[in-house]
């Protein structure tokens, strides 16, 4: 077992372990002046804990602690086995667009960070809170 731990290690050396937690960078885009960074974390824990968090910072904010999710989170939400990552694109004007597949729960969608405005596209929520499911 351990030597299988170690193989992994090796073969996958983005992923990082804190706090019993694995998490990993799966996507980055630098857009209107600021940089966001999207974090899957998977926590083996009872409850266990599977998240994907979009963080957001200024640009000249980014790697300050040399720590994955720099900034603020704007989004984070159950990816519900939903492993491909966000797409994070411009929309022009101050505008970031944040495209989602099928997600388990949604947390967290801020709309607005200092100037720049947020729109998502989320696939289908399969656990949505009674206020999503009322959308």
């Amino acid at each position: 077992m351990v030597l299988g731990t170690g193989l992994m290690f090796l073969l996958w050396p983005e992923l990082h372990v804190s706090d019993g937690c694995l998490s990993d960078t799966i996507a980055t885009a630098s857009l209107v002046g600021a940089q966001l960074e999207a974090v899957y974390t998977n926590c083996d824990s009872i409850p266990k804990d599977e998240s994907v968090r979009v963080y957001i910072s200024a640009v000249a904010e980014r790697g300050k602690n040399g720590k994955r999710g720099n900034g603020e989170i704007i989004s984070d939400y159950d990816p519900g086995g939903n492993h491909k990552a966000p797409i994070i694109k411009d929309h022009g004007d101050h505008k970031i667009y944040i495209s989602i597949g099928d997600v388990g729960s949604v947390f967290l969608q801020r709309r607005k960070w200092h100037d720049i405005s947020i729109d998502y596209r989320i696939g289908q929520i399969l656990y949505p809170t009674a206020s999503q499911a009322d959308r």
